[in-house]
């Protein structure tokens, strides 16, 4: 047994073995060329990203972020395959592109493992690599102790020094030129009216440079992983790309989400069904096509006893020899025309760690956190669009930007206050419930929405929805009182007081919590209105007595009548249920202890919604290590499933 130690075996025997694949038109002297800048700029990078005090979302080695550097610099070298068009370029013009080639994959494979925190120091080491030699106060900062030369000449064509590296692409005209991403979106098209709040993708820097790079690398075989936290749009962009982007003639997506019961035989058959057999023991899509496979979730497969996860082992056979074997016969099948992407959220919360002999495959980037500019764009674009098209008058349009600023304010701090412990592990908040509020204010309707505070008012109900709804002790609820009554009065210019003084029943001047209990909107206050407007309800014995008759209309109905007594707390929750069930994608989890009528009010609220309940309940199956789930589902119209008592007798 020869143990080979990956800091002794080192990159460079990759990168030699890479320039011998390199376009025929490509001489030595651009080899040689390209060797150099590895040799003086390679190690430095990697020392930083190593020891720099800035931790990869996905951790990767050396190798596989070189390999993943020229990997990306091989999908920019389209015109280098062509000799008619490589001819028609000067050698001053190919030295100008190779370094350019280089410096922008370095930053997208190298640099984007980095997490955002991290892109503003990397930026600035590699801008001094770039010019020069790397000063001690540097190297020390970052704990770079390899020694990097000046370079022998100047670049023919360096990054410009407005923003950072990672605001540019490459543009291969004449010499070579560096254009903002931020250029490509500034035609982009308005939002159409038509279009679901859960369909919208406003355009920003990470859409297009994101989808620049998923295109280079799917386009030219090269698979990819994106990773990110929960909520920064890896499955969206994905997604949109594959569906939107791709040639349909050429390109047959297939998409599949892993979770911690995924196995490997599942996996198998899945991919399996959809290939055609080419000839014995080969298979692929149909001739002429290649199959895009995208996997959400890669790293949620429970671990087996020996720490391994079956299902990505699976995928790792296929990556690394191109075969499988048939479940039956055991026969080899070869796997042709297929290529993988795939998205996975970092280690923890039920994620696991993935092999590093399974990521080496994979060019790995980082999707960060949107930064506040890039959230107030987005909402604030889809803020405008719902007022704008909706037929709201322009005296609107300065409230919906005070109710993003706002949202992004709640959002912001309810992360940094409400954090999760093992009795609230729950409190996970994500640009999804960020997402959701602004959602629910996209219910209001001009002919519900008279005035200012009657938005504003709506804005402080969905905020209660998203966020109190989830809280479990007293002083978080305060906490998120306060917070919310400072903000209306900071963001929305108006005191909490007054804008609620109609629950101030007792008229005391100040609103309390339990005041703000009264504050419900829903959309069938008036059952007689067929368009079931979202407002607020002014009389809630009115809305009860509308309950009642929606109780009675479902006993009438139902082969299993429900006795319920619909008193002030049974009508809070039927409401917050039927807000959910309004909005499209709207899912629910109700937690409270036995008889408190989580079902009850869900089947009265599906009827409400005019929906067709289908109620699931798992039949267990107790072996001797774990539940297996019988799960039979032959519609989802409104779907409840019900959790009873699920347990291993073996534990």
């Amino acid at each position: 047994m020869i143990y080979m130690e990956p800091e002794m075996l080192g990159w460079r025997p990759l990168l030699l073995s890479w320039l011998n694949t390199l376009p025929k038109t490509l001489k030595e002297d651009n080899k040689e060329l390209i060797r150099d800048l590895f040799d003086r700029m390679e190690t430095a990078l990697l020392q930083f990203i190593r020891k720099g005090g800035f931790k990869e979302l996905s951790p990767t080695n050396d190798a596989n972020l070189v390999y993943s550097h020229m990997s990306l610099m091989e999908t920019l070298m389209d015109e280098f395959q062509d000799e008619e068009e490589f001819k028609k370029l000067n050698e001053r013009e190919v030295t100008a592109w190779l370094e350019c080639i280089y410096l922008f994959a370095a930053v997208w494979s190298l640099g984007a493992t980095v997490p955002a925190d991290g892109r503003k120091a990397f930026d600035a080491v590699f801008r001094e690599i770039i010019d020069g030699a790397l000063s001690l106060e540097t190297k020390g900062k970052y704990h770079i102790i390899t020694i990097v030369d000046p370079p022998p000449r100047p670049f023919l064509c360096p990054f410009p020094h407005k923003g950072t590296v990672y605001d540019y692409r490459f543009i291969k005209e004449g010499m070579g030129k560096w254009e903002l991403w931020t250029d490509e979106i500034k035609d982009a098209p308005p939002i159409p009216k038509e279009m679901m709040f859960n369909e919208i993708i406003v355009p920003t820097v990470d859409t297009v440079r994101y989808t620049f790079l998923m295109n280079q690398l799917v386009t030219h075989q090269k698979p990819c992983l994106f990773v990110g936290p929960t909520g920064t749009g890896k499955s969206v962009y994905i997604t949109n790309f594959l569906l939107n982007n791709l040639s349909k003639e050429k390109y047959k997506p297939l998409l599949i989400n892993f979770s911690a019961q995924t196995t490997a035989k599942q996996t198998q058959d899945i991919i399996m069904s959809k290939l055609d057999k080419r000839r014995k023991g080969v298979f692929g899509p149909p001739l002429g096509k290649k199959t895009v496979i995208f996997i959400d979730d890669l790293n949620m497969p429970a671990r087996e006893v020996y720490g391994a996860q079956p299902p990505i082992e699976l995928i790792r056979q296929w990556l690394d020899h191109w075969n499988w074997y048939d479940l039956k016969d055991t026969t080899p099948i070869h796997l042709v025309d297929i290529q993988i992407i795939a998205a996975m959220g970092p280690p923890g919360g039920g994620r696991n760690p993935v092999t590093p002999r399974f990521l080496r495959h994979f060019n790995t980037i980082t999707i960060t956190m949107f930064d506040d500019i890039t959230m107030l764009k987005i909402f604030g674009r889809v803020m405008d669009w719902h007022l704008t098209t909706n037929g709201f008058t322009r005296d609107f349009l300065p409230v919906g930007e005070a109710i993003v600023n706002a949202t992004l304010s709640v959002y912001k701090n309810a992360m940094a206050n409400l954090l999760p412990t093992p009795a609230k592990s729950h409190y996970l908040f994500n640009l999804r419930d960020f997402a959701r509020v602004v959602q629910g204010v996209l219910l209001s309707r001009p002919t519900t929405t008279p005035d200012h505070n009657t938005l504003k008012r709506l804005w402080v109900h969905e905020v209660f929805r998203v966020y109190y709804d989830r809280l479990v002790d007293d002083t978080d609820c305060s906490w998120l009182f306060d917070f919310t009554k400072d903000e209306t009065k900071k963001s929305l210019g108006v005191e909490f007081n007054i804008l609620f003084q109609h629950l101030d029943v007792k008229a005391t001047g100040t609103i309390t919590e339990d005041n703000l209990r009264s504050l419900i909107c829903c959309d069938f206050p008036d059952p007689k209105n067929d368009s079931k407007p979202y407002v607020e309800v002014t009389d809630l014995n009115n809305l009860r007595k509308v309950v009642e008759g929606y109780l009675d209309e479902f006993n009438n109905m139902s082969k299993k009548p429900m006795n319920l007594v619909l008193f002030r707390f049974a009508i809070e929750h039927v409401s917050r249920i039927s807000r959910v069930l309004k909005q499209p994608r709207g899912h629910a989890l109700l937690v409270g202890v036995g008889g408190s009528g989580r079902q009850s009010l869900t089947r009265l609220a599906a009827h409400m919604a005019d929906y067709e309940l289908f109620q699931v309940r798992y039949l267990t199956v107790i072996l001797r290590t774990r539940v297996v789930y019988d799960l039979i589902v032959d519609k989802l119209c409104g779907t409840e499933f019900v959790i009873g008592q699920l347990y291993d007798e073996s534990e």
